[in-house]
């Protein structure tokens, strides 16, 4: 779509059912669209025109991908659930000097399924499944063949009837449900830490990210009908500006 005059310069169609969002390379030139089973589709995209170069076969069945693929490096990593308590970290790259995918090594099984979206900072991958597993991850590589290698992992007691929000930077990952948690990726003993705790008494109502040196989240505070937007010292959890509104928000800001 034309940015300036929002007409229609380019349409492809795909022949399954589309259930998430598409992402794109670094240079924003291809695509890449799971579809509802089967395959992968990539896309070359230019100013007027968008083709279909590759559906990639990964023969993951309807439903099982929740989530995007995410690229971590030079590996476009797809988590697929593959049965009620198991997901598979499926690694692919580009072929040489082409923008086709192959696959990149044997995929990092996890306990548990995933349905919020990994997480990146810097060279590591940060997974959390619906049990409340999470996991770190970096990329060794021998050769062309690539494999997940896992940098720390931990198990946490997390409710079952609220949703869970979290995001991950700077050796941190925080996680909102009621009230939020924050914890530290030691590398070096290869283990998550309990941090800081805040907001105990207030849900967080939606996704959360670090932007501009600061950790952006929603909730709803308690005792108050509005949710809150607030920017918080990602190091203290300290509220440095907030922002309230009179109901919900339709999708993460």
């Amino acid at each position: 779509i034309d940015s300036e005059t929002g007409d229609i310069s380019a349409v492809v169609k795909l022949p399954q059912k589309l259930t998430v969002p598409v992402i794109t390379n670094a240079s924003g030139n291809v695509l890449y669209q799971v579809g509802e089973h089967l395959n992968l589709y990539v896309l070359n995209v230019t100013f007027n025109s968008i083709e279909c170069i590759q559906a990639f076969y990964t023969g993951h069945s309807d439903g099982s991908i929740q989530v995007p693929p995410i690229w971590l490096q030079d590996v476009l990593v797809l988590p697929v659930n593959v049965d009620s308590n198991t997901c598979e970290l499926r690694l692919m790259t580009n072929e040489k000097e082409s923008l086709t995918l192959r696959t990149a090594g044997e995929a990092a099984e996890l306990r548990g399924i995933v349905s919020k979206s990994p997480r990146l900072y810097g060279n590591y991958l940060v997974t959390m499944t619906v049990n409340g597993t999470v996991n770190v991850f970096e990329l060794d590589s021998d050769d062309e063949e690539f494999q997940m290698a896992a940098v720390a992992k931990k198990e946490l007691n997390l409710p079952t009837t609220q949703e869970i929000f979290f995001a991950a930077g700077n050796g941190k990952i925080w996680i909102g449900t009621k009230g939020i948690v924050q914890y530290a990726v030691v590398v070096a003993k290869q283990k998550i830490q309990d941090q800081a705790v805040a907001n105990n008494a207030d849900f967080f109502t939606g996704e959360m990210s670090v932007y501009e040196g600061l950790l952006v989240h929603q909730r709803k505070r308690a005792g108050s009908r509005m949710v809150s937007i607030s920017g918080v010292n990602p190091d203290t959890l300290n509220e440095i500006w907030r922002l309230d509104l009179g109901g919900g928000l339709a999708g993460a800001p």
